[in-house]
């Protein structure tokens, strides 16, 4: 900075760290949803699949953009907040509008999972799988103490296939 009345303006734009809590849905609001962004259509718009199933336009205001836009990044994949714009006429054919009102990080989505209602199945990527169980419906168990006995087997094999080598022989 420096110079003459330089200090004046040099900490103009210093950000504050939030420690809020996260939004959560407001349950007396039925405007209010929970989505996932499918992909970004460019300026202010993207497209988001929504709890209930349906794909709307998503408008990303000015809050989310800009200088101020740090922790609400918008990619594919990023589970947000919306409000559905119920008070507005749209044509049949036509996809509805809806306003981004908060973008949740990926800690976020796993306090949602286990502290909130949602149908969460609807808001996956077209190649992200349940991690819960395999597609054929089995449920495989890891245990480490089996993977111990399994190493300790293999370096037993080993040894003793070190054990008969013979110096002489080389």
């Amino acid at each position: 900075m420096g110079g003459n009345k330089g200090k004046k303006v040099s900490r103009k734009h210093l950000n504050v760290s939030y420690t809020g809590s996260i939004r959560k849905k407001n349950a007396t609001e039925p405007c209010e949803i929970y989505a996932m962004v499918n992909k970004l259509t460019g300026g202010s718009m993207c497209e988001a699949k929504c709890e209930d199933g349906v794909t709307r336009n998503c408008i990303i205001r000015n809050k989310f953009r800009g200088r101020g836009k740090r922790d609400n990044i918008l990619t594919a994949g990023v589970w947000i907040l919306i409000g559905i714009r119920d008070w507005e006429v749209k044509h049949p054919d036509k996809k509805s509008t809806c306003d981004l009102l908060y973008v949740y990080s990926e800690e976020d989505k796993t306090i949602l999972k286990t502290n909130t209602d949602g149908n969460w199945s609807v808001l996956k990527l077209d190649g992200e799988e349940d991690h819960t169980t395999d597609p054929t419906g089995i449920d495989f168990e890891y245990s480490s103490s089996t993977a111990n006995e399994v190493i300790e087997t293999t370096m037993l094999e080993v040894l003793i296939e070190e054990a008969t080598i013979d110096v002489d022989d080389i």
